[in-house]
């Protein structure tokens, strides 16, 4: 089965950052998807 996620500004940040909270946890849902999707107004 093939997941998709859209990920707004706050996940993105969290990603990146390993000093804020919920960190891990946004590592572990990504790894979890086949496909993640960020809008052009995110990434703008």
């Amino acid at each position: 089965m093939s997941l998709v996620a859209i990920a707004d500004t706050n996940a993105l940040y969290r990603l990146l950052d390993p000093k804020l909270t919920g960190h891990e946890a946004h590592k572990g849902a990504l790894a979890a998807i086949s496909h993640l999707i960020v809008s052009p107004m995110v990434l703008a």
